[in-house]
């Protein structure tokens, strides 16, 4: 019974491996490319080696991509901020100094929340930005009282400026 359950059967095509009462079919062309589960274990282990291979190569291009993308990119002039933050000051709709990210191409503005979308409040943001020649940016309007009292910055309201 043990040599039944080890033997290997060939039947034309596919050929069947029998082993300890477990069957895999092969379909394979010749006997030289059949292989025995062992083996068949370390090619699995080599795939699994190009595949991380492949994956920390995919990685690397992303660091690089994204390191070229952000240098290429000019930060915007302490005076051109300067400007903008002032028209912003003299309108009431946002009470708070704004917050300039990523080499100033992202601006976040704070208003005091009435339970609305303010994106609309955004696209006037990216309006100032774009007449000063800030583009392209992106204006995110944070909830200025979720900020004071609880320090989470919920966004109410966004715009791409282009």
């Amino acid at each position: 019974m043990k040599r039944i359950a080890s033997a290997i059967l060939f039947i034309s095509k596919p050929r069947i491996l029998i082993h300890d009462s477990l069957i895999v079919s092969w379909l394979v062309s010749d006997t030289q490319s059949l292989q025995t589960p062992c083996n068949s274990f370390v090619d699995m282990g080599m795939r699994v080696i190009n595949k991380r291979f492949v994956i920390l190569i995919l990685i690397a291009l992303s660091v690089v991509v994204t390191w070229y993308i952000e240098s290429a990119k000019q930060e915007i002039p302490a005076e051109l901020r300067s400007r903008v933050e002032a028209e912003l000051s003299q309108d009431s709709t946002f009470p708070a100094r704004p917050v300039w990210w990523d080499k100033g191409h992202r601006l976040g503005v704070g208003v005091i929340p009435d339970g609305t979308n303010r994106d609309s409040e955004a696209r006037r943001v990216c309006n100032l930005m774009l007449k000063h020649g800030i583009s392209p940016a992106e204006v995110e309007v944070f909830d200025v009282l979720q900020i004071q009292n609880d320090d989470e910055w919920v966004q109410v309201g966004a715009a791409h400026c282009e």
